[in-house]
Formats: structure tokens, sequence, C-alpha cells
């Protein structure tokens, strides 16, 4: 019991961090969403900074598991580069922000254990795109001038802004920016 008590405290504490951020709950709104005591929430999670990296790190985890899925499903770079679409896609209809990106908007306000975090997964995800657009490049499905790492930072730096953007603008904005980025990369034959 004990351990699913703490996994629906990281849960609600992701769950808040997308919708609220870091500074907008406190254990409180986690005792009472969740039914529990802030006491309860304490025996798990000493202090609300290791409570926020153990949420990171989960989230890390689902990211990390779905991106090596993907690679050992899918051999095609372009269904790959799909797929990573398809993973921010289905973030933006269920109005689910990235963690990492709510995070980063935070960023000076955030102890550094959990900035050590965000900056960890982002390098991660950053890093998996690289090959991902290097291996497509070599095998002649993307075209794309400089390193594979900028181009995979301009990406993922395009997708977590459409992802923010849509709330505001309106959910076709997320698809015009992918399709410029596939207009960008892929060569069409």
């Amino acid at each position: 019991m004990a351990m699913d008590t703490r996994e629906t405290i990281l849960s609600t504490a992701e769950h808040l961090i997308r919708k609220k951020g870091y500074n907008g709950f406190s254990y409180r709104d986690i005792a009472s969403k969740v039914g529990i005591r802030k006491a309860s929430i304490h025996y798990h999670f000493e202090t609300k900074p290791l409570l926020g990296v153990a949420a990171i790190q989960r989230y890390r985890s689902k990211v990390e598991y779905l991106m090596d899925k993907l690679i050992r499903v899918e051999k095609d770079p372009v269904t790959r580069l799909e797929g990573f679409f398809n993973f921010f896609r289905d973030a933006q209809k269920k109005d689910h922000f990235c963690p990492a990106a709510v995070l980063s908007v935070e960023y000076h306000t955030v102890p550094e254990e959990i900035r050590m975090e965000v900056r960890g997964l982002f390098n991660k995800y950053i890093s998996w795109l690289a090959k991902i657009l290097e291996d497509g490049r070599n095998r002649g499905a993307f075209h794309f001038g400089g390193q594979s790492s900028e181009k995979a930072a301009m990406v993922a730096a395009s997708i977590e802004g459409a992802l923010m953007l849509s709330r505001t603008i309106g959910a076709s904005f997320f698809e015009q920016v992918v399709s410029q980025i596939r207009n960008e990369l892929v060569v069409t034959l």
C-alpha cells in the first residue's frame, strides 16, 4: 500500500507541476487531492525539493521508456520523428505540458536539484533526437545543414514552444509547427 500512496503522491505532484508549476502548489494541495494528511507526504518525501526531483525522475523514466521503445520498434527515421511528434501531440490533446518545460519557466525560482533534473531531461531527449536526425541524414531521409545536435535543439525548442502556444492560440498551431519542421527536414522523392 505504501508504494501505491507514493505513486499517487508523485502522479498528483506531476499533475500540479503541469497545471500550476512547482511554486504554485503545496503539500496541502496534494493532501487534499489524494485524501491523505500532509504528514503522509512527508513520510515519503521529507521536503518539497525531494518530491519535485522524484516527480521529474518519474516523468523522465516514462519519456526514456517511450524513446527507447520507439528506437527498438521503428527503424525508419521519418517514422521515429513522427513518433516524437506524436508524443507531444498526445500531450497537447490532453492539455499536458511537459513538466520540464513548465519548470524551465520557473527556472530561477526552483531549487538547484530540480534545475539539474530538468537540464538532464532536456539533454537526454535532445541527444536522442539528434541521433534520429543524424541517422535520417545519413540514410538520405532528412536534409539539414549544421550539426544534428543543433538541429535537434531547434526542433525540441520549436515543439515545446508550440505545445505551450497552442494552449493560447489553438490546437492547430501545434500542427502548423510540426508541418513546418517536417517540410524543412524530410526529403521528398
